[in-house]
């Protein structure tokens, strides 16, 4: 009985600071992203510079995020952790790499283009990211946030010791992001 008792209090554990992880890291991520789309303060370097760096971040990123979602991967994370904690570690690995890309994201001197003389391109801009922010809830709505991040999984462990992880639903609007 007491092995079943430290399971499940491991399993709890483990769903709490996953959770609690997972908070903190989006709340880091929107603070990044204010930063990152605001003024820019910090030095610059030249466009060569710039592109070479900025390249490397979004290639580490990439790596990351598809590298784990590969099966050797997912194979190799279920012999060292329970199956149900693998979106987690999955979300938040993919949020810290997308916290040091917008770290450590570099900028070129001078503005690429400047909206703000054009109302019309202005307002279409502001537009398109508003419509891209609705399809992008919408997705989340959809599939639930729960069970994009894994936690509705590892929530439901806590109570099924050796329940399958449920495959994550690909369809709606999250079929299109």
């Amino acid at each position: 009985m007491a092995s079943t008792s430290a399971r499940t209090s491991t399993r709890v554990l483990a769903w709490l600071l996953f959770g609690i992880g997972q908070a903190l890291l989006l709340l880091s991520v929107w603070l990044f992203a204010t930063r990152f789309t605001g003024p820019h303060r910090g030095p610059t370097v030249s466009w060569v510079e710039a592109l070479a760096i900025d390249s490397a971040l979004l290639l580490l990123f990439a790596l990351q995020h598809s590298g784990m979602a590969r099966g050797d991967f997912k194979a190799w994370l279920r012999g060292r952790l329970p199956v149900l904690l693998e979106r987690p570690v999955y979300v938040v690995a993919s949020g810290i790499a997308l916290c040091g890309l917008m770290h450590f994201w570099v900028h070129p001197p001078g503005v690429l283009f400047d909206a703000r003389g054009t109302p019309a391109l202005s307002w279409g801009l502001r537009g398109l990211a508003a419509l891209a922010g609705i399809f992008t809830l919408r997705a989340l709505l959809e599939t639930g946030a729960g069970d994009l991040t894994g936690l509705t999984d590892a929530q439901t462990g806590i109570a099924e010791q050796d329940r399958p992880l449920r495959p994550l639903r690909t369809t709606g609007t999250y079929a299109v992001v």
